[in-house]
């Protein structure tokens, strides 16, 4: 009996406080991150666990891996649930509207004259002309498509597989440090990257549109984007407007809005856009 009480006595002294010390111990959770966005949850978990928890986000499995404590389990918990908010989608008809001129040449051969018949043979007289004819007409071509993006993510429109004015482009991209000297496109198309963000909870919708660059270079995937000249717009919902009207950078747009048609003749592109917000579908975590 006397053994057992110092024995427990001992116990008390060596470790004190034995309950607040296992309340403290890290437990490793792992979380589906359902719709959150992985930048704001890193920066948020980081700023709640400090120094004290360890955590990494698995990007290609969508899950967050954390050591914490109790407490801060629970905080991490609660914030996934604030942040796992189904993603409103935004639906953008977009037009295409093409304008050029259209040429035309050809060459006619015609004549007169006449033939005569009798005698021993025939004879006659055929005179023989031609005539070169030059057509030129205006023509406008309008199409339209459907482009559907979660609010804040990118999708992609494309203005051209080929780029009349490649040359004119790269040499402006590598002005800018867009675009590293000597890269030579073995296959080029010319994109316009649309990022919509709908303002709280509508109707306002901001759309980013950036010019891109996108092909083969030494066989292998390159892409370019000019972020510095990307256009930024704030419209309501179900508003249009058209990107010409309001690029700021005049000289490039106007040679990276173009389109050749089957016959080689280039088209001026003017690309028309209307933002119309819809709500994804909650499927939980």
């Amino acid at each position: 009996m006397i053994i057992r009480i110092m024995l427990c006595c001992l116990a008390v002294f060596v470790v004190p406080g034995l309950d607040s010390l296992y309340a403290d111990e890290r437990i490793t959770k792992v979380y589906p991150l359902g719709f959150a966005d992985e930048e704001a949850l890193e920066e948020y978990t980081a700023a709640m666990i400090g120094d004290e928890g360890r955590f990494v986000i698995d990007r290609s499995g969508r899950r967050l891996i954390i050591a914490a404590s109790p407490e801060q389990h629970r905080k991490i918990a609660e914030l996934l649930d604030a942040l796992d908010q189904p993603p409103r989608n935004v639906l953008i008809d977009v037009r295409f509207i093409e304008t050029g001129r259209e040429h035309q040449s050809g060459l006619e051969i015609g004549g007169d004259g006449e033939i005569v018949l009798g005698g021993p043979g025939t004879a006659g007289t055929i005179v023989l002309g031609t005539m070169v004819h030059h057509r030129t007409a205006d023509m406008s071509l309008d199409t339209s498509m459907n482009l559907l993006v979660s609010s804040g993510r990118e999708g992609l429109l494309q203005i051209g597989e080929r780029v009349p004015y490649l040359d004119w482009i790269v040499d402006y991209g590598i002005f800018t440090g867009t675009i590293a000297s000597g890269v030579e496109w073995q296959q080029v198309g010319a994109y316009l990257a649309v990022e919509p963000t709908v303002i709280g909870n509508g109707p306002f919708v901001e759309i980013v549109l950036t010019p891109r660059l996108s092909g083969l270079v030494n066989d292998s995937p390159y892409h370019v984007s000019f972020s510095e000249i990307s256009t930024e717009v704030t419209v309501r919902d179900g508003e249009s407007f058209n990107l010409g009207g309001m690029a700021a950078e005049k000289d490039f747009y106007s040679r990276f809005l173009v389109g050749v048609d089957r016959s080689g003749s280039r088209r001026s592109i003017d690309i028309q856009l209307t933002p119309r917000i819809q709500d994804a579908q909650h499927h939980g975590r």
